[in-house]
């Protein structure tokens, strides 16, 4: 079921980038993507707010005191990512700045997951250290970035932040109980509401929208909403370390979805990865 609720998450999350990207070209504005993850929160925790109260209440009223605090440094973590996220992606070079966090994205929760009784099989250990070439293969415009780009990069700092910051969150949503089942995705997008503006604001952008921005926001926070309940309830379930190397491989879905409708390149190194990460994803579901 992990496996499961995993890759559908990344294949939404996926779906989710690639819209947010073709808006914030469509826009033009330095400050679109912000305004497009504004939008998506906004339209993210209403509908999730009509899901978890209207279909699962249920769901709310087994949030214990620490259900409540461990979901609520998720949403505050995660969100604050996101307009992080978008900084790194528009100063680059992503070649070095989109595989650094997704190593450290992944990493992160494979060192801590451990030592905080979360063990792993050894199929799955074997899952987690073939999906850490994955992601950054799958990251990557057609080649790595040199231990010379690294160093002398200002934004592979920031991609160690925006990868701490996803699998910190991950870890925070795998020690939420399972009797909280969906509510925490309420978490995770209304605290953006508040979050992601004072970042944005930190950063220099503005997340007022125009028409256009609203429009791609609304199609974002459709998609991902879904993703984040499927996510929450996967973290709850699985192993961090698991659930987070499954998520990060929604780059891959961006990609072939790039490739495949809006005639973008895929490069032979993101296939690997692609070859990689779904055998990382087998290994998985065969443990």
């Amino acid at each position: 079921m992990t496996v499961l609720l995993g890759s559908l998450a990344a294949m939404l999350f996926g779906i989710g980038d690639i819209v947010a990207g073709v808006g914030g070209r469509r826009d033009g504005q330095q400050s679109a993507p912000a305004q497009i993850a504004f939008v998506a929160t906004i339209v993210g925790a209403v509908l999730s707010a009509i899901y978890v109260f209207g279909f699962a209440s249920d769901s709310v009223g087994n949030l214990s005191r620490s259900d409540f605090l461990w979901a609520s440094a998720a949403g505050v973590i995660m969100s604050a990512a996101r307009p992080l996220l978008y900084k790194g992606m528009s100063v680059g070079p992503i070649v070095v700045f989109s595989p650094v966090v997704a190593l450290t994205s992944v990493v992160t929760p494979a060192i801590l997951a451990p030592l905080v009784g979360q063990s792993l099989a050894r199929l799955e250990i074997l899952g987690v250290i073939i999906a850490l070439p994955a992601v950054v293969m799958v990251s990557s415009q057609g080649r790595l970035p040199t231990f010379e780009e690294l160093a002398k990069s200002s934004v592979a700092g920031l991609g160690v932040v925006v990868g701490l910051c996803v699998g910190l969150g991950g870890l925070f949503l795998s020690f939420v109980s399972e009797d909280a089942e969906a509510s925490p995705a309420v978490f995770l997008t209304v605290l953006g509401i508040i979050v992601i503006p004072a970042v944005s604001r930190v950063l220099g952008q503005s997340v007022i929208p125009n028409r256009t921005t609203i429009g791609w926001g609304a199609m974002v926070g459709t998609t991902s909403v879904v993703a984040f309940v499927l996510s929450a309830i996967m973290f709850q379930r699985g192993n961090a370390a698991i659930g987070s190397a499954l998520i990060s491989l929604s780059p891959g879905i961006s990609i072939a979805i790039a490739w495949r409708f809006l005639g973008e390149k895929l490069w032979p190194l993101q296939m690997l990865g692609g070859v990689l990460g779904a055998f990382a994803v087998f290994l998985f579901a065969i443990a």
